[in-house]
């Protein structure tokens, strides 16, 4: 049975660590259901799950249908349980809403430095924030 995952950062096409996704299924771009912070401080992004609603928005990315092997080889690239924690959210894929995982920020030292300074992409003149993705492919 594959796992549908929401994608928002190196992950994406383009990404660093999209190779990682070469046998997953593509199902299209989405847009979360709900507001979330999208840090943008570093070189990669940080989804927070809480944050105050002036720095919220939904937060646009791609949706893959993955293996459970994928699914673990990701877990392994986000450092699921420490830095980030997967969990299962609302997702819309066009107009359907559907429920996804998705790797939102764990580590409460870099949650606390980001809501200190946020970098965000939020603009209330666009649909949803974005992480662009630098043409970065990895090797693994």
């Amino acid at each position: 049975m594959a796992e549908i995952v929401f994608v928002y950062g190196s992950l994406k096409r383009g990404g660093r660590f999209n190779p990682v996704l070469s046998r997953a299924r593509f199902l299209g771009e989405a847009v979360t259901c709900e507001p979330y912070l999208l840090h943008l401080g570093w070189n990669w992004p940080l989804l927070i799950e809480r944050a105050p609603s002036a720095w919220t928005a939904p937060v646009c990315g791609e949706l893959y249908a993955l293996d459970r092997l994928t699914l673990r080889r990701v877990d392994e690239i986000e450092d699921n349980g420490r830095l980030y924690q997967r969990k299962q959210a609302c997702v819309r894929l066009g107009t359907r809403p559907l429920q996804a995982w998705i790797y939102f920020a764990k580590s409460a030292k870099l949650i606390k430095k980001a809501l200190k300074h946020p970098k965000t992409a939020f603009s209330p003149h666009k649909p949803c924030q974005i992480f662009e993705v630098k043409n970065e492919r990895g090797r693994f």
